[in-house]
């Protein structure tokens, strides 16, 4: 069997791989007719052309008119399944080869290089590479670590495919892409940091990387394909440098709009807790929070024009939403199966159509709507669906320009607070809505025989604030609010009597039962 290289002929060695070995003079008529008689013209057209020469145990491809090599595969004619074996344990890639008296910078790792080698431990890329290629290290299940140097320009796609074993790797800081499926399946990789200057992460690029817990993803960004961290099920910490810059990412290349999360972006995680969509994103695509078991709070803002089918489908510990003025369209199931959803504050005075489904199998929430409009959300397709519709006393001019924020309040049974005139909280700990950079309006009411005792904010006990049972006051965000209710006199029960019953009721408290 022939190998044809570049000035080379690679012939078969007892006891060997095929070596390059100087090239024979050869009359390719000759050879043409002989393979075309016997009908091997194909197997010689498939297997010519594997690599050019072999130095130190590493194959390479030779450039001879600008002196470059590119580390290339073993082959023969089982195609890459006989590369398995070529490369095995520490691998370390010089920055140049010397061959035939003549030195070639070592300047790319080609497509396939290291395909399916199960045997490779480690390897070092030394800063002459520029490129990495298409599936590299492609199911190389035994690799455990890896540094791309800053020389490195692109991550291909499929480059770390089921690299399960890979724990450690640093990205260098002048890659711009990473490719579709680059870490698919990097299921011990645990974190990684994404330099400044990546441009691009491909469709399914972190899929099922089930241990991965945080990322970092810099201002840089601006373009995250579909399902990027799909499975990606131990994922609880996103750092995003820069939110502004974050918002004007598009998930979707064939649309021209900027869209702040991507289709199933994270699918199935239980350790989203808090939602913060900033000021400049337009949409969110289908599925993106889907099945966020522990999303609890939700901010969007007002720029926000659309939510797609099933966004935040199944997110059971969704207590409240607001959804701004804004949203022109909700999608099918957007809202479906949050079962502990209980208020939804809708601040949408075009009122349109919503598909009878958007709020199916939640916890028969309460709708808040702007005032004056009770009968037109009653009457519409899929707003009708709610069974308890209230009016806010707040108009459109009090929150067209305000987004919300998220606040946890603590609010214990001997008393109710009221938010923004709209939400009423007693006895529970929760997330409610506030508007952002705004006076928000917060009135304590007491039970029969109770008082307030004490208002607390962020450890602060802010209690002489309040006047008249009522605190405005503009809240930061992520700001916890504590309210302490207490009674008025040894009645502890309010049975209107004093007797051992209200002792009975002091140790349950003390027992907090």
């Amino acid at each position: 069997m022939l190998f044809f290289g570049e000035g080379n002929l690679a012939v078969p060695v007892k006891g060997k791989s095929y070596e390059a070995v100087p090239a024979l003079f050869i009359n390719m008529k000759q050879l043409y007719l002989k393979c075309l008689s016997l009908g091997i013209l194909s197997l010689v057209c498939i297997t010519a052309s594997a690599y050019d020469c072999k130095v130190d145990g590493i194959y390479y491809n030779l450039n001879r008119t600008v002196k470059t090599a590119s580390v290339t595969f073993y082959n023969s004619s089982d195609t890459y399944y006989a590369n398995r074996n070529a490369y095995r344990g520490a691998v370390t890639i010089p920055s140049s080869i010397t061959y035939n008296g003549i030195t070639y910078d070592v300047t790319s790792i080609e497509s396939h290089a290291f395909d399916e080698c199960t045997n490779l431990s480690s390897i070092i890329i030394p800063n002459s590479v520029t490129t990495i290629g298409d599936y590299v290290f492609y199911d190389c299940n035994r690799l455990t670590a890896i540094s791309i140097p800053n020389s490195v320009t692109k991550i291909g796609a499929y480059t770390f495919y089921k690299c399960s074993d890979l724990t450690f790797i640093t990205i260098g800081n002048r890659v711009t892409s990473i490719g579709n499926y680059a870490f698919y399946g990097c299921s011990d990789l645990t974190s990684i940091r994404i330099p400044n200057g990546v441009t691009t992460i491909g469709a399914f690029a972190f899929q099922g990387c089930s241990c991965l817990t945080s990322v970092n993803i810099p201002s840089s960004v601006t373009n995250i394909g579909n399902n990027a961290f799909y499975d990606c099920s131990e994922l609880k910490d996103v750092n995003i440098t820069d939110m502004d810059a974050w918002c004007n990412i598009t998930f979707d290349s064939a649309s021209s709009n900027p869209l702040c999360y991507s289709n199933n972006l994270y699918l199935n995680n239980e350790h989203v807790t808090d939602l913060n969509i900033s000021s400049k994103v337009t949409a969110i695509r289908n599925y993106a929070f889907y099945g966020c078991s522990g999303l609890t709070s939700i901010s969007i803002s007002n720029s926000v024009s659309s939510i797609g089918e099933n966004t935040f489908g199944r997110c059971s510990g969704l207590t409240s939403v607001s959804i701004p003025n804004s949203v022109s369209n909700i999608g099918a199931s957007a809202f479906s199966g949050c079962t502990n959803l209980a208020a939804v504050y809708s601040y949408i005075t075009d009122v349109f159509e919503i598909h009878p489904n958007v709020f199916s199998n939640c916890a028969n929430p309460i709708l808040y709507v702007p005032k004056g409009l009770i009968d037109t959300y009653r009457y519409s397709m899929g707003w009708h669906m709610f069974q308890n519709i209230r009016e806010m006393d707040v108009t459109p001019d009090d929150y067209d320009d305000s987004p919300t924020i998220a606040l946890q309040l603590c609010c214990n049974s001997k008393g109710i607070v009221t938010i923004n005139e709209a939400s009423d909280f007693s006895n529970k700990m929760g997330i409610v809505n506030i508007f952002e950079n705004k006076e928000n309006t917060f009135v304590f009411t007491p039970k029969d025989n109770c008082k307030l005792e004490q208002v607390s904010l962020n450890g602060f006990d802010i209690t002489t604030s309040v006047e008249n049972y009522t605190l405005k006051t503009s809240i930061p965000a992520n700001s916890q609010m504590v309210v302490t209710f207490s009674h008025f006199s040894c009645d502890i029960n309010s049975d209107g009597c004093v007797d051992i019953s209200d002792v009975v009721s002091l140790v349950n408290i003390i027992l907090g039962q």
